[in-house]
């Protein structure tokens, strides 16, 4: 058995390396230098046949080499394992780098490398056929159009058909792919393939496939850099990102086009970077489909190509059009060009060329012009292009409208103006269903839709071949319809009574709400807030700004009736206790119907009218009081009180740590304080304990950590800030240390 490959080449021509992407490769055996290949086979005779796999690398990456042997694998149908075969490569050669012409120049830092591995098998025919298989990760990080590049591998995949008695062979492309194509130079590549069979070719632009993985554990599973043997279909197609497509993968214009009988492939080129992309070849006999030849590639675009290419900018694309007047506004679009040559066509002067990129030239008379360019004349490698422009007087358009414009009664009439002749011809179109249909006079009356809405009236004057359109919207509005809900409603002082407005009318709209007690507001739904007691009437005024004006308005009489509020009195003394002395005296002195007095520790109290309390606890406790009167209306009111701790100390004068569990720590007691700080001095003055920590007492050692000190008395030094006062204490005192 041995291995080897077609020249699988469909010239993909369009294919190219960017010169100045190198593919990562790295250390392991991710294989991200492949850019392409495909797979065919050929019938030898005797159901033998002679399998190739053709395989493109970039020869300048740092990833791995060929492999040393490629896995094909065969599949039947219903995906079984018939065989895995690993030819070694039949060659190894660089594909040529060819200039379009002889004025171009290419990069020479690029390099495609191609390996063909070819082998043979005897395939007996079978229902349902064979799967060849050949599967490699991965593709280069820097490709453009597709997501997360380097995480997806390759797939190259053919089938025998079922029951191939006749011994099919498969389509086989012509020619490799070039390496390199030029930025917004135009290409027509041969991408046809030849089949030895006479079976009919159908070329188009299709899905790349992935296979293979990112698994560096060393194995040759589905998931590895080079599965062996490949995994079975389906295989899932790499998906492309945002506006790329099988038929778009890479910014062209004109767009690339395959052409479906002959496999020429056109467009241009219009922005650097590295494509994948891939072309199919579907193989017909008898209108049934037998295999499809896939080949997987990449177009690299460089924009260091080095070629004079002259190109104008067609009229239809400039600035002007062609009834835009016989001035004229030309704009090279030229590759590569320095330096310009002009010359406008026009036979009535002999000074009508220009060396500018962008010239302006105004022509004698109105009529067709062929414009030549050339781009960096009086060189080898001068370019020449032409193009036919117009000159002509321009015409414009517009239109003015009037009448009424509300639905009931709307009538609408228009007048054209503008530059045009007598002869000039009115297209309108009213954008609805109107009482006289599309006109065709200059100036409609009485135009009536049948319906409200925003209609859009287009405006064409058509004169000498050329044509103005201007266009402006209509609108029919419906009469405004005040509505609105205002509640009758009781309630107390105070509080906010809502209005709200559901109003018909078009566009910009005023409102005002009078509520009756000297207050408006010019919202469309608004919040009031009543402070005093009475009975209020409400009137809602609606002014329309736009469409319809109008101004509509509503008064309602006596709707809101207002209730006073009650004013709870209640005295709370004193504010401030000691937590030795805390009791508190609650006085209530409204008069009203009822009272709720809320006090803690106690509950709630009804109709209070003196109460002393203790406080039980140190801290800050709210008295809440809330009145009732005869409306059922609530007046609440908030007082507060403060227990508090007094400064009081108490420091012992000896302390015995001498481990028999009794009196083993000197620790001093304050309370009422916020801030504490203690230092205890030996008798010749040195600092043997200190802390800010009202818990951490002297366990006798020197700082708690070191020698035990001697027996003996002590000099502590205590600071205290109180609570309350904020005020600062010191304490001195002796200590004995007794053991």
């Amino acid at each position: 058995m041995y291995f080897s490959s077609t020249n699988a080449g469909k010239v993909v021509k369009r294919l190219l390396f960017l010169l100045f992407f190198l593919f990562v490769g790295g250390s392991h055996l991710d294989a991200a230098h492949l850019v392409g290949g495909e797979i065919s086979y050929r019938c030898i005779g005797n159901h033998n046949y002679e399998i190739s796999l053709t395989i493109y690398r970039d020869c300048l990456s740092q990833g791995a080499p060929f492999d040393s042997a490629a896995s094909i694998t065969i599949y039947t149908a219903n995906n079984t394992l018939l065989a895995n075969l690993e030819p070694v490569p039949l060659s190894q050669n660089n594909l040529p780098i060819i200039a379009p012409n002889n004025c171009t120049t290419l990069p020479n830092n690029v390099c495609t490398e191609k390996a063909i591995y070819r082998t043979t098998i005897n395939l007996p025919p079978v229902p349902g056929g064979y799967i060849l298989t050949h599967q490699r990760c991965c593709r280069n990080q820097t490709i453009s159009n597709i997501p997360s590049p380097d995480n997806w591998g390759n797939t190259y995949s053919i089938a025998i058909p079922s029951n191939d008695v006749a011994c099919n062979s498969s389509p086989r492309f012509n020619a490799d792919p070039p390496v390199v194509l030029c930025l917004n130079q135009s290409i027509s590549l041969d991408l046809s393939a030849h089949e030895d069979d006479g079976d009919s070719l159908y070329y188009s632009l299709c899905y790349p496939l992935h296979g293979g993985g990112r698994d560096q554990t060393g194995g040759t599973g589905f998931n590895s850099p080079r599965p062996s043997p490949a995994a079975p279909p389906p295989y899932a197609e790499v998906p492309f990102m945002g506006v790329f497509s099988p038929v778009f993968p890479m910014p062209a214009s004109p767009p690339l086009n395959l052409n479906a009988r002959n496999g020429r492939l056109t467009g241009r080129p219009t922005q650097v970077g590295q494509y994948v992309f891939a072309v199919c070849v579907e193989e017909y006999r008898n209108g049934v489909l037998l295999s499809t030849l896939r080949r997987d590639f990449q177009f690299n675009i460089s924009g260091s190509c080095r070629a004079i290419i002259s190109r104008i900018e067609a009229q239809v694309n400039s600035s002007r059009d062609p009834c835009a007047g016989k001035t004229v506004h030309f704009e090279e679009d030229c590759i590569n060009a320095s330096t310009y040559y002009w010359d406008f066509g026009d036979p009535l002067s002999t000074t009508d060329v220009s060396t500018d990129p962008n010239p302006i030239y105004t022509y004698t008379n109105a009529g067709s012009y062929t414009v030549m360019l050339v781009a960096d004349p009086n060189t080898s490698c001068a370019d020449t292009s032409y193009e036919v422009f117009t000159a002509q007087d321009p015409i414009s358009a517009q239109f003015t409208l009037g009448g009424d414009f509300c639905f009931d009664t709307h009538s609408v009439s228009f007048e054209a103006f503008g530059n045009f002749s007598s002869q000039a011809a009115f297209s309108w179109d009213f954008g609805g269903n109107v009482s006289q249909g599309n006109a065709s006079v200059q100036n409609p009356r009485n135009v009536r839709w049948g319906a409200l809405g925003a209609y859009l009236v287009r405006l064409t004057v058509s004169d000498a071949g050329c044509e103005s359109i201007y266009e402006d919207s209509v609108y029919i509005y419906p009469a405004p319809i005040l509505k609105h809900y205002v509640p009758d409603e009781e309630a107390c002082a105070r509080s906010s009574v809502s209005f709200t407005d559901s109003s018909e009318a078009y566009g910009q709209v005023l409102h005002k709400w009078d509520f009756g007690d000297g207050n408006t507001s010019s919202l469309a739904s608004p919040s009031h807030q009543y402070t005093q007691a009475g009975v209020y009437s409400i009137r809602h005024t609606l002014i329309t700004l736009q469409g319809c004006t109008d101004t509509l308005s509503e008064f309602f009489p006596q709707m809101i009736r207002i209730n006073p509020v009650p004013e709870g009195e209640l005295s709370l003394k004193p504010s401030l206790v000691s937590v030795f002395e805390p009791f508190i005296t609650v006085k209530d002195s409204s008069e009203q119907v009822r009272t709720e007095t809320f006090i803690p520790g106690k509950g709630m109290v009804a109709d209070l009218d003196e109460l002393t309390f203790k406080g039980n606890d140190t801290g800050n406790f709210k008295v809440t009081h809330i009145t009732y009167n005869a409306f059922g209306c609530t007046d609440t009111l908030e007082l507060f009180y403060r227990v508090v701790a007094p400064l009081n100390f108490y420091v012992p004068n000896a302390f015995t740590p001498n481990a028999d569990g009794l009196n083993e720590t000197f620790k001093v007691s304050v309370t009422g304080i916020r801030q504490y700080a203690i230092q205890i001095y030996d008798r010749w003055g040195g600092l043997v304990f200190e802390s800010t920590d009202q818990e951490y007492s002297w366990n006798g050692r020197i700082m708690n950590h070191g020698a035990p000190a001697p027996l003996g008395y002590y000099t502590y030094l205590i600071e205290v800030t109180e609570n309350e006062t904020r005020l600062t204490h010191r304490k001195r005192g002796t200590i004995a240390l007794l053991r």
